[in-house]
């Protein structure tokens, strides 16, 4: 994402020289979006999207994408009533301009939201419906990525069989290139087969998403894999390596500036350790 974001700048620069209305946005749109899964810091990302506010104008799209990606930033600060008010504006602001594929990526959004506010399950029925329009297009980019998502909230709620369902359904649709949809369908199967018992099997999963995230700079993607990794460790009752995980996790979470996600990481090590027998 580093490296991307400055071919991103040198476009928005070629773009706004040459007019090019679409590709200016393209390239805000990419740049806002670097700001959540890359490594700028939270406070830079949200600094970015009220940099592009400004020079948004009246470009409605970009006005409400800047709303958009900032709600998940401000729930990486904590702040989940001004992320989930910044989401519901900036995607009423979308759904106003007309229906198109991009319209359904604020319900990944309201996910990533949730899952920080502890409350993932919440975005249940909101992913379902994003699937099913995107399924109903034949879209594949966008729905292996909501498929993964929908996996995770519905282990949320302890669905593990419609859960599957959504997990291979992610694994199907992922291309072979697309890092996070691969992650995303392994962490919830391993998940899935951990409360399930196949132990084995879950943890090989599990450290193939952690392999994957550590080969990018998504730095709350890496932490997430690691958490979910810590996971599958504690059922199998290797406590000690899950600790291990959430504590590298949680460098990674203070790293991005990602303040909700290292309290999950923080309290879930604590929960471990109270929970290893002494020594």
């Amino acid at each position: 994402m580093g490296e991307a974001e400055r071919a991103w700048r040198e476009a928005l620069e070629h773009a706004e020289r040459g007019g090019f209305v679409t590709q200016r946005g393209e390239s805000i749109g990419w740049l806002l979006a670097s700001a959540i899964f890359g490594p700028l810091p939270v406070d830079q990302g949200i600094a970015r999207c009220s940099e592009f506010l400004q020079r948004a104008g009246d470009d409605h799209a970009i006005r409400a994408w800047c709303s958009v990606e900032r709600s998940v930033l401000e729930a990486m600060r904590g702040d989940f009533t001004l992320a989930r008010e910044l989401l519901s504006e900036g995607t009423q602001a979308l759904e106003d301009l007309g229906p198109t594929v991009y319209a359904t990526i604020p319900l990944q959004d309201r996910f990533l939201i949730e899952r920080l506010a502890g409350t993932p399950e919440a975005a249940t029925n909101a992913l379902r419906n994003s699937y099913e329009t995107l399924e109903g297009s034949g879209e594949k980019a966008f729905s292996s990525t909501i498929a993964g998502f929908l996996a995770l909230a519905l282990c949320a709620s302890g669905d593990y069989e419609e859960a599957a369902r959504f997990s291979r359904a992610g694994e199907e649709a992922a291309a072979p290139d697309d890092v996070y949809s691969q992650l995303l369908w392994r962490t919830s199967r391993a998940k899935i087969l951990a409360r399930q018992g196949h132990l084995e099997p879950a943890e090989v999963l599990a450290r193939e998403a952690v392999s994957l995230a550590e080969a990018t700079d998504l730095l709350s993607t890496h932490g997430d894999a690691l958490c979910d990794l810590a996971e599958v460790l504690a059922l199998a009752d290797r406590r000690q390596e899950g600790l291990a995980a959430l504590e590298q996790a949680a460098k990674l979470y203070e790293a991005k500036g990602n303040i909700a996600a290292l309290g999950q990481a923080r309290s879930a090590a604590e929960g471990l350790a109270l929970a290893s027998p002494p020594a």
